[in-house]
């Protein structure tokens, strides 16, 4: 019922509206006559329009809101009419009968044992009218004296009643009452803001009010006080609070189904059925699950558990449109859903007799399951890798043609990272708290603009962890035996670093071009797609395994290990400090040693003559990072173009001629500036000269360093990088569902970490809490038809899988590490 529509929706069916009346005026209260097939509702029979319309017993305002006179009351009337339930003209309803028009105005009705009961809001009286009226019949007054009674309730001979304008709740015997009986009042101290009452069958007395609230009282031991019992909702033993964070609630309905008494269901997947992985279990007790989990798009076996020997079984599911799917039998084989979210299913057991004996109401909780890589069924991997090589060969354009507009291809997104991360002003995706959503809300757009080519895959998690465990538990500390893994067979992703072309040259990604020509999308001197500061001028992508000349494990502390996730995971009790580690240590060096640097090993071992040998390596490991800062700070500037005929020496960044740059270094703040910037922020224990440093300087500013792609802005470009940031939000969501964070908050300002120098740059977009993120994206909230554009703030709620705002489309199977328990670190226990 709205704005004096009254319609009827059959939900059996396909959600078939049809309009009973329309045209009423303030059509508020309805009741329903299911016998019969009648319902009335309360209307307004004047027109609130009309000139000279005033409210009755209203009084004026003045501009402060203060009264100041009363109005006189005038000649309107609310009557009660009714309409077939089952109306001839569906789409414009038939006119409403009228019913009986009350001396003042209804306000509460009910249908009982043949009678319509309703209040009287003005006359304080409850009256009521036999069904089978015949026109002229009279209401029959039982009860006056009331005042400003609003809702009804009546069960058998009893009714209770809203009274006192909302501020307590009365009963009458309607056998036994007359006009002048005086109610019995049972709660009091109510707050005047009631807005629907119902009895639950149970001896529960309902009720919602304004503020958001549904309450539930005991009637037995309420009426069994013999005084009116003040309402407290401390008060456990008579009073339970059923629901809050209600919406304005306008009255409700209640349906008491019948038990479930133990009956369940599964539901059942190639990834379940076995008992073989660890699926999901962990999330069965969180607040929003309401059900068990099914997986988009794939083939699920809803199996009843323990069915009793001769009893049937009936299913209805709530389908991807609303429609209802109906089933027979214990086990529905086979069956596909696809929106994620929240899918209502009926399971109702019947006996021999075909009585209903048992009934479960229940939840399909579609979502996605991510994995780790290694446990996909060989066929699905493939399906991941193969579409994933359709989103690098199908231009967007075709691809629109073939799956659709939601497709992208995988330039597109590799274009998306690049723009935000070689922005010369600031780095929008990386060195601040925006890391985690920003890489989280990336992975999720292009997990689901693959989801367009292939409905049931999702982008796997790579614990690189248990490579860092079998390095050292079977490869006595041997780093080199990484790029015997699988994860580098040809069949994966391939092992591009040991080729003299530094690319992958066998299985699915070999010769994998980098796009070119990319003049209008932030680009590197080459026109390639690529960081502007990386002067590497192949056309492929490329994997070196040095950074600076020297073997990336000599400069890294090998690779990201099991202690380093559960120090991070651990340690870092405030979002602050975990938002901005855990980018580092858990997870920076596999871009490193996958990408690596070249170029300019001459130019660093210049640097070997004065520098102690672990600040060499020092500023070897940041031979990637090093440019970036020098170019996004100015100090170091980059050809706008180059001929692809131009070798890299002939192509590369500087800080301008060298006694130029001698002449500004005389300059003490510049000289300084100068220094932090090609020194890793000036951290070198070696004491150098004046002369030195200057020579430090003018080497970085010469070094001609080019990047592999995997340790720069356009790093999405190697398809190794999707599956890397989904193990890190991995254990951002235990930790979110575990324990939380001490302190929540994300500082508006200074949230971006940025250049060595930390007093530049500290608001970068794309780092505070409200910054809207660029990746378009489906969660399962109240914008899942069309899609939406979230801030990192949003994310992070959305991310908590502990609490009732968790909305991602997908769930991580498990949070165990059971490699790491073997090196004894527990994951569990924090």
């Amino acid at each position: 019922m709205d704005d004096g529509v009254i319609r009827k929706v059959d939900f059996d069916g396909k959600g078939v509206v049809e309009v009973l009346v329309k045209g009423e005026t303030k059509s508020a209260i309805l009741a329903s006559d299911f016998e019969n097939r009648w319902v009335y509702y309360t209307c307004m029979l004047s027109d609130p329009d009309a000139e000279g319309f005033e409210r009755n017993g209203e009084k004026a305002e003045d501009e402060n809101g203060d009264k100041i006179e009363e109005i006189e009351p005038t000649s309107f009337t609310y009557g009660i009419k009714r309409v077939p339930m089952d109306p001839e003209d569906v789409r414009n309803g038939n006119a409403g009968e009228l019913v009986t028009i009350p001396s003042g105005q209804a306000q509460g009705m009910d249908i009982e044992g043949g009678y319509l009961y309703f209040s009287d809001y003005y006359e304080g009286t409850l009256s009521r009218l036999p069904l089978d009226y015949k026109e002229g019949d009279e209401p029959e007054l039982l009860l006056a004296g009331l005042t400003q009674p609003q809702y009804i309730e009546v069960d058998g001979s009893v009714a209770y009643i809203t009274n006192d304008d909302g501020h307590e709740f009365v009963y009458v015997d309607l056998d036994t009452v007359s006009p002048d009986t005086e109610p019995t009042v049972f709660i009091s101290d109510l707050n005047g803001f009631i807005d629907g009452i119902h009895l639950d069958g149970e001896g529960g007395f309902l009720w919602t009010d304004k503020q958001g609230m549904l309450y539930r009282a005991d009637l037995d031991k309420l009426l069994g006080q013999g005084a009116p019992v003040p309402f407290d909702p401390a008060n456990d033993d008579c009073f339970s609070t059923v629901g809050t964070g209600l919406d304005k609630p306008k009255g409700f309905a209640f349906y008491l189904w019948p038990k479930s008494d133990g009956l369940s269901f599964k539901a059942y997947n190639r990834y379940n059925r076995l008992g073989v992985f660890p699926y999901v279990e962990v999330h069965e007790d969180m607040p929003w699950v309401l059900g068990k989990f099914v997986e988009p798009a794939r083939e699920t076996d809803f199996t009843v558990m323990d069915p009793k020997e001769g009893h049937t079984y009936e299913w209805v599911v709530e389908g991807d449109n609303g429609e209802k799917h109906k089933f027979e039998g214990p086990v529905v084989p086979k069956f596909k859903l696809f929106r994620t979210g929240k899918h209502p299913l009926l399971l109702t057991e019947k006996d021999q007799d075909g009585n209903v004996a048992r009934q479960l109401r229940s939840y399909a909780e579609v979502k996605y399951v991510r994995r780790e890589l290694r446990t996909y069924f060989e066929d699905e991997r493939e399906r991941f890798l193969d579409a994933m090589r359709t989103m690098v060969d199908t231009p967007t354009r075709q691809g629109k043609m073939i799956y659709g507009p939601a497709y992208f291809d995988m330039m597109y997104y590799t274009n998306l990272h690049n723009q935000y991360a070689g922005d010369r002003f600031c780095d929008h995706m990386h060195n601040g708290m925006g890391f985690l959503p920003e890489h989280l809300g990336l992975t999720l757009a292009m997990e689901q603009g693959m989801q367009v080519v292939d409905p049931e895959l999702t982008v796997p998690y790579w614990d690189f962890t248990i490579e860092g465990h079998e390095i050292f538990t079977q490869h006595g500390g041997d780093f080199e035996a990484l790029w015997d893994m699988q994860v580098f067979s040809a069949d994966w992703f391939g092992d591009g670093g040991h080729t003299e072309y530094h690319t992958v040259t066998e299985g699915r990604w070999a010769w994998q071009r980098v796009e070119d020509n990319c003049w209008t999308c932030v680009h590197n001197s080459y026109g390639f797609l690529r960081a502007p500061w990386n002067i590497n001028n192949s056309p492929y992508i490329q994997r070196w395994r040095t950074l600076g000349g020297v073997s990336s494990w000599n400069v890294h502390e090998g690779w990201p290990i099991c202690e380093f996730h559960h120090f991070a995971l651990t340690s870092y009790d405030t979002w602050d400090k975990f938002s901005l580690k855990i980018a580092s240590e858990p997870h920076g060096a596999v871009h490193g040693v996958l990408g690596g640097t070249f170029n300019s090993d001459k130019n660093y071992d210049k640097l070997d003559e004065f520098l102690e040998f672990e600040d060499a390596l020092t500023l070897r490991a940041h031979s990637y990072n090093t440019p970036k800062n020098m170019w996004r700070t100015g100090v170091m500037n980059c050809p706008d173009f180059c001929p692809p005929s131009a070798s890299m020496d002939e192509c590369k960044c500087s800080c301008g001629p060298e006694d130029e740059l001698m002449r500004r270094l005389e300059d003490p703040e510049t000289f300084d500036f100068f220094y932090q910037q090609a020194t890793a922020g000036g951290k070198l224990d070696t004491e150098l000269t004046e002369a030195e440093k200057k020579t430090l300087i003018s080497v970085m500013c010469s070094a001609g360093t080019a990047i592999g792609d995997q340790l720069e802005s356009a790093s999405p470009a190697d398809v190794i990088f999707w599956p890397i940031h989904p193990t890190i939000e991995r254990l951002f969501f235990w930790r979110l569902m575990k324990k939380g964070f001490t302190d929540a908050t994300w500082p508006e300002e200074k949230s971006y970490r940025g250049t060595f120098y930390k007093d530049l740059n500290e608001n970068c977009y794309g780092h505070g809490p409200n910054d809207v993120m660029p990746w378009f994206i489906k969660l399962d909230d109240e914008n899942q038809k069309w899609g939406s554009y979230y801030t990192g703030a949003q994310f992070v709620v959305a991310s908590n899988s502990a609490d009732i705002t968790y909305s991602f489309p997908f769930v991580y199977d498990n949070y165990v590490w059971p490699h790491c328990e073997e090196e004894g670190y527990d994951f569990q226990d924090f």
